[in-house]
């Protein structure tokens, strides 16, 4: 038997902007890196300021894209 899955809850331009600018092996990698630079107790020892700069802006839309999926999950629900 097919499914069909008619959700329209991941169109949205800030769900789909996501997933433009990062792809799952690299949300993988900077989400291990947040790990990582949690447990060290000076950031430079493993990231350069590039680098830095990469993972906060990643952490930035991590957390935009979790708000918005969130939003869009209520709405459906209601």
């Amino acid at each position: 038997m097919e499914k069909t899955n008619n959700c329209t809850c991941f169109n949205h331009p800030g769900i789909i902007g996501f997933f433009k600018d990062y792809d799952l092996d690299e949300c993988g990698s900077l989400l291990w890196q947040l790990f990582k630079l949690s447990t060290v107790a000076n950031r430079t020892e493993i990231l350069s300021a590039n680098e830095w700069f990469n993972l906060l802006s990643f952490y930035e839309s991590l957390d935009e894209l979790l708000k918005t999926m969130y939003m869009n999950y209520t709405k459906q629900q209601s």
